[in-house]
């Protein structure tokens, strides 16, 4: 070999070795660039983040898991993942893990409801993956988002539209009720033209209320309160209800002096449609059906008695639950959304609902309501409280 050919050679060999040292410097800046891009991403990102091996040992978890679960990472990782439930639980969680991870088609998102340290309960929206390595799952990646007050703000949207659409079939049944009255009698008749004119403005309100909730984003139902006497609430229901029935009889049972309450006219006055409305549906027979308005100790009481199909002792507890529909040999009860809402309306307005019932032979439901010490306008413009 000439001196030549070595001096070559030990060039070559030379760019060579600085070639190898600077990819390798390049690889470790680089390596260590995506690290800290990692790390921000795993320590800053809002949504949980789970890494578990095939048994559902934790092999890392990102900061916000740790607060959503409320819990250390300390005592997380190296043990089951199973430890985020209730004990009673766990067993069972481990199991469906371990089935979800052998299923060779899972599901890649899911909800679940998971209950805190603290004993609160959150639903929670979960996407999945697999880390592989040579064609075998070896571990499992999970990223975990707390929708629980998307899914609130969801329901109490969905409970206002449900709850616009069942309020507006009763002014509509009055009014369907006064124009089959003028259209039968053939004249002009004054009382059916107000009747009809208070109706659409009742429905006017309603409308508003719905786009106002939307501008809202859901935040409860609007009470617009003024000081409303129960005596002259009570009257007009019932004269509503006349319009809708010519079988049952409805009765006033009042005193002469007006008992006044703080509230919304109109919310009030749904909840008697409604109380009224289910006791001339379920009075199949006919009978007298009884409004009374009374007061004592500080409270307002407005009671609707029917002499119906009742309600069965089974039914009771569950009545004023959302969508509740239950039935027995005998007959069907249907309450549906109307009691529902009206205990949402009630409690906005600080009060209560309560029943009492023989099945066969009649229920009496009864609205409380809070007499103020002056009467106010305090809490007027105001949304109520979530139920």
């Amino acid at each position: 070999m000439t001196g030549y050919e070595e001096t070559l050679g030990a060039w070559r060999r030379a760019t060579a070795a600085a070639l190898e040292a600077s990819e390798a410097r390049f690889r470790a800046e680089w390596g260590a660039i995506a690290e800290a891009r990692f790390r921000t991403v795993w320590e800053g990102t809002a949504e949980a983040m789970i890494l578990t091996d095939p048994d559902g040992i934790v092999l890392a978890v990102n900061p916000a898991f740790c607060t959503l679960y409320d819990r250390e990472a300390p005592t997380l990782i190296g043990h089951s993942f199973a430890r985020i439930y209730p004990e009673a639980e766990r067993a069972e969680a481990e199991a469906n893990y371990r089935a979800f991870f052998a299923d060779p088609d899972p599901p890649r998102t899911y909800e679940s409801r998971v209950q805190r340290a603290d004993g609160s309960e959150r639903i929670l929206e979960a996407r999945v993956d697999f880390v592989v390595r040579e064609g075998e799952r070896v571990a499992m990646f999970s990223v975990i988002r707390d929708i629980t007050e998307a899914m609130r703000r969801e329901r109490a949207h969905r409970d206002f539209v449900v709850m616009a659409s069942h309020d507006l079939a009763s002014p509509l049944r009055a009014l369907r009720a006064r124009t089959k009255l003028l259209q039968h009698q053939q004249r002009y008749d004054e009382a059916s033209v107000v009747a009809i004119l208070q109706q659409t403005e009742r429905m006017e309100r309603m409308i508003s209320d719905l786009r106002e909730r939307v501008q809202r984003e859901g935040d409860g139902l609007i009470l617009q309160c003024e000081t409303v006497d129960l005596v002259t609430l009570a009257a007009d229901a019932v004269g509503r209800a006349g319009l809708l029935t010519a079988v049952a009889t409805v009765q006033l049972d009042v005193p002469e002096r007006p008992i006044v309450v703080v509230g919304d006219c109109e919310r009030l006055g749904q909840v008697l449609d409604t109380l009224l409305g289910n006791a001339i549906s379920h009075s199949p027979d006919g009978g007298e059906i009884l409004v009374q308005v009374a007061s004592a100790s500080g409270k307002a009481y407005l009671r609707v008695i029917d002499h119906g199909v009742g309600i069965p002792a089974p039914v009771l507890p569950h009545l004023f639950e959302r969508l509740c529909r239950r039935s027995s040999s005998a007959v069907e009860v249907d309450r549906g959304l109307g009691l529902y809402l009206s205990r949402m309306l009630v409690e906005a307005h600080g009060g209560r609902i309560a029943a009492t019932s023989e099945f066969g032979v009649g229920s009496t439901f009864t609205v409380t309501l809070p007499l103020p010490h002056r009467p106010s306008l305090e809490c007027a413009d105001t949304a109520s409280p979530q139920v």
